[in-house]
């Protein structure tokens, strides 16, 4: 393969954001990738920037969705608790049965962000 922009010369690196073949005058390194010089240095900058970025997002969500199912699973089981509480001092019925809902709801909702975050801490 031959040099965009030199034809008589062999390419040694393809340049990451336009693909074109470069020579050694022509290629600029950028980190751990080649680009064209004084043409798309700015542009691969970017890319690695942005992969690196992706790197890390998996654990940030993890992490995020670990504290969230954490709190929801804690706040189900205080409408549970409260429930049982009502139970035990013949509170109105109707007021146990949406304790009781929402202490479920809170908790399968919780249980299901942290099954999201362990699927997510595995990526």
């Amino acid at each position: 393969m031959k040099c965009f922009n030199h034809p008589a010369v062999d390419a040694v690196a393809l340049c990451k954001s336009c693909s074109r073949a470069l020579c050694r005058d022509c290629v600029a390194e950028v980190g751990l990738s080649c680009s064209c010089r004084n043409r798309c240095e700015a542009d691969v900058a970017l890319l690695n920037d942005l992969i690196e970025r992706g790197r890390t997002a998996y654990q940030k969500t993890s992490a995020t969705y670990f504290r969230s199912g954490f709190f929801t699973c804690l706040l189900g089981v205080v409408f549970l608790v409260l429930g049982i509480a009502g139970k035990a001092s013949s509170t109105r019925s109707e007021w146990l049965v949406f304790l009781w809902i929402t202490g479920f709801l809170f908790v399968g909702w919780g249980v299901s962000q942290l099954i999201s975050a362990r699927r997510f801490k595995q990526k």
